[in-house]
């Protein structure tokens, strides 16, 4: 009997705790999303609660796992809980490409490419994706 009773404890805290994680992301989804829509040229991004951004500011968002990091202007980085095709889509088509499977660019920085390297205005270089040129090639055009 007492195997039973400890049993069932431990299935009722395996499904409270899954429940919190499930609550919890559920909840920064969806603050992100009443405090973010797609935004015209330099406005306020909200990236949930904690981080809030101009897009001016921003030069360019890299994947690291289930995150992504936001380079900013000011040397500054910032590292969110949602994926880089999450930000994206809280950032404006016009001015944010996605040139990597792991890097997306605010075109405004973009300064040049070189083989497969993308050169922005403060010298950072990065990885030009085989299957993202032509998204970037059609993105300057378009500006």
């Amino acid at each position: 009997m007492t195997i039973l009773v400890t049993i069932i404890i431990l299935l009722l805290i395996v499904s409270v705790i899954g429940a919190y994680y499930f609550i919890k992301n559920k909840r920064n989804t969806k603050i992100a999303s009443e405090l973010s829509t797609k935004l015209d040229d330099n406005k306020v991004i909200a990236f949930g609660k904690d981080t809030v951004i101009s897009t001016s500011e921003l030069i360019y968002l890299f994947k690291k796992g289930n995150h992504t990091s936001l380079i900013l202007t000011d040397d500054r980085e910032r590292l969110i809980k949602i994926t880089l095709k999450e930000a994206l889509s809280f950032l404006p088509d016009l001015w944010f490409v996605q040139i990597h499977r792991s890097h997306a660019i605010n075109l405004k920085f973009y300064d040049s490419t070189y083989n497969q390297t993308v050169i922005l205005k403060n010298g950072d270089e990065l990885s030009l994706g085989r299957t993202f040129k032509t998204n970037l090639k059609e993105a300057i055009k378009s500006i």
